[in-house]
């Protein structure tokens, strides 16, 4: 399971390692399978796993989290609007879970009917108040599972000259948000790309409902991003990348009012490269949209260890970015730990429904102030 860290103003010293808990399943006997000991370290003769929470940068303070909560629900749906949560998650594109794709894993582990079983346990138990999700295929199956757990949303399929099919799918919790206008911004023409498919990037703009609305809360977009890798020195796939975001923010910027932004998704950019400096740069979008990444805002500088983790690549490529202007995060959820994706040799296996790992982040609202949208780039 995923555990969560919470900042708070009062410091404590920092713990040891032996003290970090495990990132658990919903059922704790998986992990005498997962970790071949009979049970959790950390509180054992409680049976309670103890979660870590951040305090100040570098220094953590203990929390206790039942075994039956994974993730961890201390980031939950918010019954007001001051905070608001947001999870991303590619959860594998059905096409792709072939044995050639992913020699390593069990039948199980890439079986239809078992995949979305563990979907559905995961984003249950992360109750986020807006969840972005990439690879989708059986888009009618995932809008009717997040129907059942109250969510509205919307879909839309990358452009492709093959019979393949994924896209992205963007969903809100209809108690707390409605959708006032959607679109989705593909490039290049996929007939006239080397790899048949478009770049991805849709936008939706939420508006707070009124039964639960305040005066200051605004509306906001979402932009929910698929863009294909590119190797860190490739001009031409920087310059892509580029391009699909401009559009995507042009796309919001055409539209009434300039309002914050949270942009999620797969980028496929490793931290700390030209793609992701230039995404985080002062000026690219103007100052209501001026981005920072949700992680590496938390974590001193530090984006995940990974986010992909699979026998061709482990490394970071999705991320979480906010409008630093009107947004603060005020909680992350920690990422698995490599010891955990490795158990099976990578993933996905049969506890984990995808070569991804789920993103949140718990958002807060902070007062709006003067924006002016540059014009440059």
């Amino acid at each position: 399971g995923f555990l969560c860290r919470r900042a708070h103003r009062v410091g404590r010293p920092s713990l040891s390692s032996s003290n970090v808990a495990t990132w658990a399943r919903p059922l704790a006997a998986s992990w005498s399978v997962l970790l071949g000991r009979p049970g959790i370290r950390a509180s054992r003769q409680t049976g309670q796993f103890r979660a870590l929470r951040l305090v100040e940068p570098r220094c953590y303070e203990p929390a206790v989290m039942q075994p039956a909560t994974w993730p961890t629900k201390c980031a939950s749906r918010r019954k007001g609007l001051q905070e608001l949560s947001v999870a991303s998650f590619d959860i594998l594109a059905d096409d792709e879970c072939v044995a050639s794709h992913f020699p390593y894993c069990t039948t199980q582990a890439l079986h239809k009917d078992s995949r979305l079983k563990l979907l559905r346990e995961q984003l249950r138990a992360l109750d986020s108040d807006i969840v972005c999700l990439q690879e989708v295929c059986d888009f009618a199956s995932v809008t009717q599972m997040m129907s059942t757990m109250g969510y509205d949303g919307v879909c839309h399929s990358h452009q492709k000259v093959s019979d393949a099919s994924d896209g992205v799918a963007t969903f809100w919790s209809t108690a707390k948000f409605t959708c006032s206008y959607h679109a989705a911004v593909q490039l290049p023409d996929p007939s006239c790309d080397e790899l048949g498919r478009t770049d991805i990037a849709q936008v939706a703009a939420l508006e707070p409902v009124r039964s639960v609305s305040k005066v200051d809360d605004e509306p906001f977009w979402v932009c929910n991003v698929h863009l294909r890798y590119h190797t860190p020195s490739d001009p031409k796939g920087i310059d892509r990348t580029r391009a699909a975001l401009r559009s995507a923010f042009q796309a919001m910027d055409n539209q009434e009012g300039m309002w914050p932004v949270v942009l999620a998704g797969v980028f496929n950019v490793f931290p700390l490269g030209p793609v992701y400096q230039w995404i985080v740069g002062q000026d690219n979008f103007g100052e209501c949209f001026r981005l920072m990444s949700a992680y590496q805002f938390y974590h001193a500088g530090q984006e995940p260890a990974f986010t992909c983790y699979n026998h061709l690549l482990k490394n970071t490529v999705d991320y979480i970015f906010f409008s630093s202007t009107r947004f603060q995060p005020a909680e992350v959820l920690q990422t698995m730990p490599e010891q955990v994706a490795a158990a099976s040799t990578a993933l996905p296996s049969e506890v984990h429904p995808s070569d991804h790992i789920p993103l949140k982040v718990v958002l807060r609202r902070v007062a709006a102030s003067d924006c002016t949208v540059s014009d440059s780039d």
